[in-house]
């Protein structure tokens, strides 16, 4: 098995941990509708209804939301990296 993992492209990792991110998120979905039913049915009259969501949002719940780089930050990042000295893979 740990030959498997060593092979592994960044790729296909990532889409490893995204799957079992996924998995235990969907064990936990039942723990915190338990648990807004029980703050529910003990909250007073008039109040808002809590959801499961309020009181643990797990990463299935929404599309993630990413923020693009600047002009300003893809410049600097591009510098930086023109800065690296890269070393040469010899067979």
């Amino acid at each position: 098995m740990p030959d498997v993992f060593w092979c592994l492209s960044w790729e296909e990792l990532d889409v490893m941990i995204e799957g079992y991110e996924r998995r235990m998120a969907r064990q936990l979905i039942l723990q915190r509708e338990i648990m807004a039913l029980l703050v529910n049915v003990h909250r007073k009259d008039g109040s808002t209804t809590i959801r499961g969501e309020d009181i643990m949002p797990l990463i299935t719940d929404k599309v993630r939301e990413s923020r693009l780089m600047t002009r300003e930050e893809w410049d600097a990042m591009n510098d930086l990296m023109d800065k690296v000295i890269w070393q040469k893979r010899e067979n």
